[in-house]
């Protein structure tokens, strides 16, 4: 869904649909712990520097559900193993924003390209001081819910339909 940051505010807004009913996902913008690296190259007319993060694998998936995510709560201990996912950003100084795509943020640069798990993101392009003004607002329908929140409507959803079609084999 269409999703809203605002790194002042440390806040996320965003919008998504399960199953015809929406929802509007309000939480805090994942803190990222980035490690500045000295290697550099060019996209497109920026220098970029390399930055990397280990971040919950949940905190970038919180969104996207599996039958197998079902199966790993079933079977999970009480105190599960947390995952790690390898990011790496490459961001420019030359425009000195915080910001980059999805869930990325914090670096002293805006992000051009990321790579996290088997998905890289990539800027094909760059509009500065556009001649249209854009107005960013936040989505704003749905029932309001934190990500873990999200998450586990989304779960107990599944098991419910689960259990529902295995009654009717019988």
């Amino acid at each position: 869904g269409k999703q809203y940051k605002n790194i002042l505010e440390n806040k996320l807004v965003q919008a998504q649909e399960f199953y015809g009913k929406r929802f509007l996902v309000k939480d805090q913008l994942q803190e990222i712990q980035w490690n500045m690296g000295s290697e550099s190259k060019q996209i497109g007319e920026y220098i970029c520097f390399k930055a990397t993060a280990l971040i919950p694998t949940d905190e970038l998936s919180w969104y996207n559900f599996s039958w197998n995510d079902l199966a790993k709560k079933t079977t999970d201990s009480e105190d599960p193993e947390i995952k790690l996912t390898q990011v790496e950003a490459w961001y420019t100084l030359q425009i000195p924003l915080k910001h980059g795509p999805a869930e990325f943020w914090g670096l002293p640069g805006l992000i051009l390209e990321v790579s996290a798990g088997n998905t890289t993101m990539l800027c094909s392009q760059v509009v500065i001081n556009p001649k249209e003004k854009i107005e960013i607002v936040a989505p704003d329908k749905g029932k309001e819910i934190t990500k873990i929140d999200y998450r586990n409507t989304i779960q107990s959803k599944m098991m419910e339909m689960r259990n529902n079609r295995g009654r009717r084999r019988g």
